[in-house]
Order: structure tokens, then C-alpha cells, then sequence
């Protein structure tokens, strides 16, 4: 390999690719210090070659937005902020992931219960060495719900392959051999009592307490799983052929090798307990039953612990997972803000920026979860982001010059109105209007539509608060604004005169920060609506004319109304011909302030104050000499 001058290589190009990225790669280090041992490696591996490619690969990416994307270290070069792309992998129907466990309250309802006795025997702050002297019911009742399960898998020719519970109560390896303990014991009544009754009448097997607890885990979960009880009873025998009970941690003896048993065609019934080990990396093969009682309040660590999330090709259905209240409550933030922050990486990618000009946030949860750990998310920044629009008008009164974008959002328009929005158009004395849009329509339009570098957030804002309400504004109005007649046959909007002196190459500046005329947002209301505003302006103490204002037509309407332009700049020879696309979105008013606090990246802070190394406050004045 050949090296130029500076040493690195410069022939071959390397490729690198990191498993579960957010953990030990991040640098915990302070930006003052030299970076983590695992970090600088990597940096410093990255910095040896001229062409270089970093790749990370995670489930919960919190951390590595975080990352202060200026770092820069002699040393170790640049830091591993994610500046070119991320990519967010959507999920397969088939998966069995954070939405269907924790959102969908259909399939939720079926697959979460709740852990509510765990305290008495085990409680969360427990210490090292704590004596367990029994465990709790509800543990008991999820070791019944696997045994079931398990049986219901064979039923289904599901027998080569494996079965998992996942019992994680401590951190503690002493506490976790005590748990397997209690476990085994039961597990060896539980096999006694069905060696004995397996095969008789219901009416004898039914009074041994094992058996009863059987079958109620039977009725209770499975009663739809496609078979009879007495069916699944004569089963319950061949689970305990290959069942076996291990402890998983880093000090552990017992090696829990899932491809012996598949080398020999097995399928293993696996009880696996254990703590940090059972949180990272480990995939427990077909993982059915999930018992978690746990206190961490971290987003990361949390959605690493729920290991029940994965493909469970024939049998998801019988799936379960026990969680205390509070964990359930943090898992179903933890899923919303996820999804969250997959929306803002489709909008990113959707209107063709990257990481390090498309800022980033992540809701924080206000019962104080922590997204990552405090020292992976030194450059974010707690925001209280203020989405209340409630009775206001956001138009994209900054608009971009450059033509190809201006063509683009213009043959965008012509795509959705030659669809009609999926409404019905209506013609009105100053272009069309179309009742009773989806929101679901409006956002997709306003997501692909092009917008100035320096208004992208606003419009984010926009979008998120259109969805914030949705629930009670599923629909909202398009209003189609042209100035003379327009061409509906081309579906070309006619252009509206707007003064463009001070517009350059980077942009421009509506006069008087205002798009819309005042009256647009008439166009579209019933006799009945107008009348209606017109008595509310006469009431109005605030209106001076008594006459209706915009604000007046926004109440009557009571529905989100998006309003598109097209504008030809004038006053300005360089812009001459331009055709300059725009929008507005007005919201109804009278809701409730909604107001989303963030925890939000540098870049995201630094297009909205500006540099955050410009605060004259940050050090103090000093002479050079």
C-alpha cells in the first residue's frame, strides 16, 4: 500500500463497519481530555486512510446524534458524528417491534402485563447479596404462561426449534443464582405434576395446584391459540425434554449455545436469567415469555433490555411481556419519541440534507428518563420547543431562487392538484379550493415540498404540530390561490406580484413577512361561515373596523387550512421570469397549548441561536502581548 506524504493511505480505501455503535465507540470523555481508548482507536484507524468510510449500526441511535459533530482531536482526528447520512431501516410487518408491543392498543392490550407484587419479594434498589427467600406470584404465573406456550409451539410442528424465557429482576450475579434456584424448583413440581397427569380425566388433573395453574395460563392467554386445552395438556410432557435453566452473565460457568442443540436438530427450551448481559447483544432465539422488573432511566438501555423485540414467524401471536406499570408508561415515550426521530430522518432525507445541516431533537420524557447516559449527550441541550400555533397563520415567507428547486415544488403542486388532494374541488372567485383534505395528504405535500435551507425547521414545527393535533383534526382545506385564471387544464397556478429588491442568491425575504393577502383564507366558507365571522367581528372588542379579519375566517372554518401560491418576484432584473412556489398553513383555534419539550443536537441548537462559540459571555477578555 502506498502512503502519501502525510503517511495516510491513499490506494485503498477502507470500509468500517460498527456493531451496536452507540455503546463503547462513543467518546464519555470530556472534549477537554483525550478521547476513550475504544473512540480514538477508531478515529484514529479512520484518520490512517485518505478515503474512508464509517458505518454504525444500532437499534437505539440517541447517543450518536448527540455526538458534538466540531470535536476535534490531534491525535484521533474527527469524532464519529453521523455528518453524511443516516438511514433508518424501517421494520418489516413481520416484526414484532415497539410499535405493535407498546402503541397498537389492540395488539398491546394482548401482549403486556402488568408486574404489580415484585417489590415485596424483589425490590428495585436491592442491594448485592440480597436474600431472596421466595419469589413473586406473577413470576410464577409467566414461568406457567412458558411452559404453555412451549407445548403450544410443539402443537404447531414448531418442535426443532428453540424457546426462550427471559427473566431479568437484578444485576446481581448472587441474585440471579438465587432466582435460578427458586425457578428450578418450581420447574421440577411443575414436571412432576404434569408426569402424572398429563394423560388423565380433567376432572382428577384439575386438582393438583400445578395443573390449575396450567391451564389457567391456558385460558387466560392462549384460549384462541387454535387448540383445545385437553390437546395442549397432553403436550405439556414434551416440554420438559430439552428444558433447561441457566444463569447468563459475564461470570457465568453455563454457556447457553444455541447451535449445539441446532447441530444435533433440537429445539431448546431455555429459562435464561440473568442482568447486563441479557441487555446487549445477546439474541435470545425464539423468545416467547418476557419477565423484566428493572429501574434504569435511560431511553438506550431500556430499549436494550427489551429483548422480546424481533421476528416471531409462527407463533408472535403467544408472545408475552411482564413490566412494572412505570417501565411499561417509559417504553410506550420511549417508542413514540423513537418514531419521532424516524420521522425527522425521513423529512431529512425526503427534502435531500444530511446530518450536519438538518438538526436533530429527541423528545425527553418529563419524568425525568434520561435519553442516553449524561456522558454520551454533553453537546445536546434541554429546549422547551413551543408548538403552539393554536389560531396562527406559518407561511414560508423565505423562499429559495434556485430555479430547479422552484420547478420542482411547482410540478409538485401540479401532482397533487391533478390528484385533487383525494378531495373534490371547488372553484372560487380567486382560484380552487378542496374541502376535507387527510392531514395524512397535507403533511406528505408539505414533507416533499422544497423549502429555503434556513426555514426547514419552521416548517418541521409546522408538520409536527399539524400531527400533534390530528386526533381531533383528521381533516383539514387546500386552497389553491391564483391570481387571474390560472390554467386548470395545465393545473398551472396564475403567478401574484411580490416585491423582490432585496432578494440575492441566497434567498428571499418576503416584504413584511406576510404571503397570504388579506381575505385568502375567505375562500372556501359557506354564506353561513362568513356570516358567522362577520358576528364575531362585530363582537370583537380588538377589531377596530368591526369587519372580519383572517383570524375571524380561521375560528369559523375550525380546520387546518394549507394555502399555496405561486409568486413572480419583481423590482428585480436577476429574477426576471422566475415562477417562486410558496405556502401557508393556518390552524383553528382554541385548543390547548401544546408545548414538546426536546433535548436537542448541536446542529439543531445552532440553526436556531446561531454559533455556539460566539457567546462574548463564554470566557473572559484578555490582551494579547
Amino acid at each position: 500500500m502506498n502512503a502519501r506524504g502525510d503517511g495516510r493511505i491513499s490506494d485503498v480505501p477502507m470500509l468500517m463497519i460498527d456493531d451496536e455503535a452507540d455503546n463503547a465507540s462513543i467518546n464519555t470523555n470530556k472534549e477537554d481530555i483525550q478521547p476513550t481508548r475504544t473512540n480514538a482507536a477508531i478515529r484514529t484507524i479512520l484518520g490512517l486512510f485518505t478515503k474512508s468510510c464509517y458505518v454504525g449500526y444500532t437499534a437505539t441511535p440517541f447517543a450518536n446524534i448527540f455526538i458534538n459533530p466540531d470535536a476535534y482531536d490531534p491525535d484521533a482526528r474527527e469524532e464519529l458524528f453521523p455528518k453524511d447520512f443516516i438511514y433508518s431501516l424501517d421494520a418489516p410487518t413481520t416484526y414484532f417491534g415497539p410499535d405493535k408491543v407498546f402503541l397498537d392498543e389492540a395488539t398491546s392490550r394482548v401482549i403486556v402485563e402488568r408486574i404489580d407484587d415484585c417489590e415485596d419479594y424483589l425490590p428495585s434498589s436491592h442491594k448485592n447479596g440480597f436474600p431472596v427467600t421466595e419469589l413473586p406470584p406473577s413470576l410464577y404465573r409467566a414461568l406457567d404462561q412458558f411452559i404453555v406456550a412451549r407445548a403450544i409451539r410443539n402443537l404447531r410442528k414448531q418442535e426443532t426449534k428453540h424457546c426462550s424465557m427471559l427473566i431479568n429482576v437484578s444485576r446481581f450475579v448472587s441474585v440471579q443464582k438465587e432466582v435460578k434456584g427458586f425457578i428450578g424448583l418450581r420447574v421440577d413440581r411443575i414436571r412432576e405434576a404434569v408426569k402424572a397427569n398429563y394423560m388423565m380425566p380433567e376432572d382428577a388433573s384439575a386438582k393438583n395446584v400445578y395443573m390449575a395453574g396450567l391451564r389457567a395460563a391456558f385460558e387466560r392467554n392462549f384460549s384462541e391459540c387454535g387448540f383445545t386445552w385437553d390437546e395442549v395438556k397432553k403436550a405439556l410432557w414434551s416440554t420438559f425434554e430439552h428444558l433447561r435453566t441457566y444463569v447468563v452473565n459475564s461470570k457465568s460457568d453455563e454457556v447457553l449455545d444455541y447451535g449445539r442443540y441446532q447441530r444435533d436438530g433440537i429445539g431448546v427450551t431455555a429459562i435464561t436469567i440473568g442482568g447486563l448481559s441479557l441487555s446487549r447483544g445477546l439474541t435470545l432465539e425464539g423468545l416467547t415469555i418476557s419477565y423484566m422488573y428493572r429501574n434504569t432511566r435511560m431511553y438506550d438501555t431500556l430499549m436494550q433490555m427489551g429483548r422480546w423485540f424481533g421476528y416471531r414467524p409462527g407463533f408472535e401471536d403467544i408472545c408475552r411481556v411482564h413490566l412494572p406499570q412505570g417501565s411499561i408508561n417509559w417504553y410506550s415515550h420511549i417508542a413514540r419519541a423513537s418514531e419521532e426521530l424516524r420521522q425527522q430522518i425521513r423529512r431529512m432525507r425526503k427534502i435531500g440534507l444530511s446530518p450536519k445541516d438538518f438538526g436533530l431533537y429527541v423528545q425527553s420524557h418529563p419524568d425525568s428518563l434520561l435519553i442516553t447516559a449524561a456522558n454520551k449527550m454533553r453537546s445536546g441541550e434541554r429546549i422547551a420547543l413551543n408548538q403552539n400555533f393554536t389560531g396562527k397563520l406559518v407561511e414560508s415567507t423565505l423562499l429559495p431562487i434556485d430555479p430547479k428547486a422552484n420547478l420542482e415544488n411547482e410540478a409538485l403542486i401540479q401532482e397533487y392538484w391533478q390528484a385533487q388532494f383525494s378531495g373534490k374541488i371547488e372553484n372560487t372567485d380567486k382560484g380552487w379550493f378542496i374541502p376535507d383534505v387527510d392531514v395524512e395528504v397535507i403533511e406528505e405535500f408539505l414533507t416533499r415540498f422544497k423549502s429555503h435551507s434556513d426555514a426547514i425547521l419552521p416548517k418541521s414545527w409546522a408538520i409536527d404540530y399539524l400531527q400533534a393535533i390530528a386526533e381531533k383534526y383528521p381533516k383539514g382545506d387546500v386552497l389553491l390561490v391564483s391570481k387571474g385564471t390560472g390554467d386548470p387544464i395545465k393545473f398551472r397556478l396564475g403567478a401574484q406580484d411580490r416585491t423582490a429588491k432585496d432578494a440575492t442568491s441566497e434567498g428571499w425575504r418576503l416584504s413584511g413577512y406576510r404571503l397570504a393577502s388579506r381575505g385568502d383564507e375567505k375562500l372556501g366558507l359557506t354564506e353561513e361561515q362568513v356570516q358567522e365571522a362577520q358576528t364575531l367581528a362585530a363582537d370583537d372588542r380588538k377589531s377596530k373596523s368591526g369587519k372580519p379579519s383572517d383570524f375571524h375566517y380561521r375560528v369559523v372554518r375550525d380546520k387546518p387550512l394549507l394555502m399555496l401560491h405561486v409568486l413572480e418576484p419583481t423590482d428585480n432584473v436577476s429574477l426576471e421570469g422566475l415562477r417562486v412556489p410558496a405556502w401557508g398553513l393556518s390552524y383553528p383555534d382554541g385548543l390547548y397549548r401544546t408545548e414538546i419539550e426536546v433535548v436537542a443536537n448541536r446542529v439543531w441548537i445552532e440553526q436556531m441561536y446561531g454559533s455556539l462559540d460566539d457567546d462574548p459571555d463564554a470566557d473572559e477578555d484578555y490582551d494579547d502581548e
